[in-house]
């Protein structure tokens, strides 16, 4: 008998149903589910569940279940700033963090380690930070991505990660105002502005079900200073 099939879906984070059915056929149900395609969405907090076939025969109970294909959401950091070099723990809080393999980046840069993972935290071991330059003038062009860097004024060194915009990976010290910035292999140079420096990265969240449209990354969420 399959036609007195009854189940209900709750989202694992707001605790409210998503689903209930009653009155099914559960061989019918098992063969749409084994089709593929179906999902429902919580619409408070925007988690996501495949339902699938529980691999039960009909005859032995079975039918179907609902597979938690959450992407993580972002919602705040403990710490909203820390030191440059890195290698300390933070805890980020949201959503579904605990869902599939995490991936959290600090300015596109994974962290070292992910450890006490919950439905809504996580703690984290930062990557050595990077400072986002203020261009005044770029006296001799032709720096490297991958270069050392350094302050001729402030004595700072880095690593060139992007030139435009020219951001520095773990850099030393902070770099004074005006300063002029030598690259270590190609000799060019470059005069900061007034204000030389922006620690500030966007830190983002995801698993192998994505990144969230909305929670997906806190644009500046972090300072390296």
């Amino acid at each position: 008998m399959t036609d007195d099939y009854e189940f209900t879906i709750d989202c694992a984070y707001c605790e409210d149903p998503l689903m209930v059915v009653t009155g099914a056929n559960a061989q019918a149900w098992k063969r749409d589910a084994a089709a593929g395609g179906h999902a429902v969405s919580c619409p408070d907090c925007g988690c996501k569940y495949a339902i699938i076939d529980d691999g039960v025969s009909v005859e032995m109970g079975g039918g179907i279940i609902a597979s938690n294909i959450s992407a993580p959401r972002l919602d705040s950091l403990d710490i909203a700033s820390g030191s440059a070099t890195g290698g300390y723990v933070i805890v980020i809080r949201g959503s579904a963090l605990d869902v599939g393999t995490l991936v959290v980046k600090f300015g596109g840069k994974d962290v070292l380690n992910i450890t006490n993972r919950t439905k809504t935290a996580a703690r984290v071991t930062l990557p050595q930070g990077q400072y986002k330059l203020d261009v005044a003038e770029v006296t001799t062009p032709g720096f490297i991505v991958g270069e050392g860097i350094y302050g001729t004024d402030s004595g700072a060194r880095g690593v060139v990660k992007s030139i435009k915009p020219f951001v520095v990976n773990a850099p030393t010290l902070p770099f004074d105002p005006n300063e002029e910035v030598v690259g270590v292999a190609s000799g060019s140079r470059l005069v900061l502005s007034g204000s030389p420096y922006s620690g500030a990265v966007d830190v983002t969240v995801e698993n192998e079900h994505g990144q969230r449209v909305v929670g997906g990354a806190v644009l500046n969420g972090f300072t390296y200073v």
